[in-house]
């Protein structure tokens, strides 16, 4: 008798054959490793001293406790889309003995609490946010002192040591002057205070580095990560070993000049930013297993960049002779120029450090 199939998920694999499964199984392996970079040793060194100043006691003659720890830590976390921030937190915060299980739906480990600031955003609205992500049933109109005063009530009532707000720039973009006056006061507030200080991880966009500047209360107790955009050809020898791990999980090997004729494009092609890289490299595996070829070379990783942008093969730059003057934030692209120029102007160079 056929069993019948309830869980939709089951459902949308039997719709895959079997060398699909098998393609699916690589492609998990492949995802599941990850790079272990100086950016992410900064990342787990910036936690662990975090995570000490909620140990220390103002007075070693007495326990730890109520009255008598040392203020929290703010972590600010930056990077441009793409650079791999969320992962590199994800991973980090997931395999910490004390946050394990933090990003599970069904049972959380409220031990760490993460959340995604939305927009728009107000003072009151990322106070409902974060309460909600406290398991609180946020239900009627609540004031905004109140709300923030049921999430310092929630905390030390969970557990709750970290609180990690992710895409943090959007208080920059969309709340008003006195909201991100009460935001930052907040900050403060949930580091300093003296019944459960707690760290907080502040992550988001280069630019949320000038939020956390203007409170000077905030820029003295924060510790800086920065996810610096990727350089050739600096970055290509780590980027090329990367490559060869990951195509020797699919028995793939690496074309011959991949150091210096394929990953230099690499780079551009994902706006210099890692994780964006990775993706890339990624999808480029998959159009291997794909076309059944056994030798990894720049045709998967053009076929890669096609399916990811809908670009053209004049706006590949796996593909087109003068690569560097493609602008790579484009999609559905047929030409080298960027959407921004204008005549005859000289193409725009992309921005990275160097």
């Amino acid at each position: 008798m056929t069993k019948v199939l309830t869980n939709p998920l089951d459902i949308l694999r039997q719709s895959f054959d079997s060398e699909d499964h098998e393609r699916l199984a690589i492609k998990e392996r492949i995802k599941s490793r990850f790079l272990t970079t100086e950016r992410y040793e900064r990342l787990e060194a910036a936690l662990k001293a975090a995570s000490e100043s909620l140990l220390l006691r103002v007075d070693d003659t007495k326990p730890l406790g109520p009255g008598n720890r040392s203020e929290g830590r703010i972590v600010l976390v930056v990077g441009e889309t793409g650079a791999g921030k969320s992962s590199a937190l994800h991973r980090l915060l997931d395999r910490h003995p004390t946050y394990r299980g933090y990003a599970d739906l069904v049972t959380p480990n409220r031990a760490a609490i993460s959340l995604k600031i939305r927009t728009p955003c107000t003072f009151v609205a990322m106070g409902r946010q974060t309460l909600a992500a406290t398991g609180y049933p946020v239900v009627g109109k609540l004031e905004k002192h109140a709300v923030w005063q049921r999430v310092f009530d929630r905390l030390p009532a969970l557990g709750t040591t970290l609180l990690h707000f992710d895409e943090m720039h959007n208080v920059i973009l969309t709340a008003n002057e006195p909201d991100r006056i009460d935001i930052q006061n907040t900050l403060k507030s949930l580091i300093t205070d003296a019944n459960w200080p707690v760290t907080v991880i502040v992550s988001g966009l280069p630019l949320t580095t000038a939020f956390i500047e203007q409170s000077v209360e905030d820029k003295r107790r924060t510790i800086p990560v920065t996810f610096e955009s990727l350089v050739s050809p600096r970055d290509c020898e780590m980027l090329t070993e990367l490559a060869r791990h990951l195509a020797g999980i699919a028995r793939l090997t690496l074309a011959s000049r991949t150091q210096t004729m394929i990953i230099p494009r690499l780079i551009h092609a994902a706006s210099y930013q890692l994780g964006s890289a990775i993706s890339l490299l990624q999808q480029a595996i998959d159009q291997a297993l794909i076309g059944k070829v056994s030798v990894l070379s720049v045709t998967e990783f053009a076929a890669a960049y096609a399916f990811l942008s809908g670009c053209g093969p004049a706006a590949n730059p796996f593909l087109a002779p003068d690569w560097r003057a493609i602008d790579c934030s484009r999609l559905f692209a047929d030409d080298l120029l960027p959407r921004n120029l204008a005549g005859g102007d000289a193409p725009l160079k992309p921005q990275r450090r160097r």
